[in-house]
């Protein structure tokens, strides 16, 4: 986040624990298998339907467009955009439209590089079960997916 001028601005990576070659192997992956699909099924369970609006806005592209169809050039785009999703804060609601969730296990008791519990081996916690405050309007949801990914990833590794 850079604050420089009273502008703050972010830069996202959505899928950290991938590194930026592993990231392009499962797009390119998934891309194969969904070759016959639409652009919005390849972003289902990526991420929430809103975000992934804002994505296929970003990259102008028709989201009942096949994947067949789709030039390699915007696969690298939505590739980057993955990786540096750039935004700016432009100003915030009222306190009457402030919504959060609140409670769950303590996050200092869970391994946050793969939601394992530091307490009881073998369980793992993810999205509401932690305490992680988030904006409604679908956020929660994408961490609830997200965590609940590195977590089955994490406990298939230990298999």
């Amino acid at each position: 986040m850079n604050s420089d001028n009273g502008e703050i601005s972010c830069l996202i990576n959505f899928f950290p624990e991938f590194g930026a070659q592993k990231l392009a192997e499962f797009v390119e992956n998934r891309w194969k298998k969904m070759k016959d699909k639409k652009w919005k099924a390849f972003l289902d369970g990526l991420f929430e339907d809103k975000f992934a609006g804002v994505i296929t806005d970003i990259l102008k592209i028709n989201p009942s467009k096949r994947l067949s169809d789709v030039s390699p050039d915007l696969r690298e785009d939505f590739l980057k955009l993955m990786i540096e999703f750039r935004f700016e804060i432009i100003g915030t609601l009222d306190f009457k439209d402030s919504m959060a969730t609140a409670g769950g296990a303590d996050v200092r008791e869970v391994n946050p590089e793969t939601f394992e519990s530091k307490i009881v081996k073998d369980l793992y916690l993810t999205g509401e079960l932690l305490d992680i405050d988030g904006d409604s309007g679908g956020y929660n949801l994408h961490f609830a997916w997200t965590s609940g990914y590195i977590a089955g990833q994490s406990a298939a590794r230990r298999q």
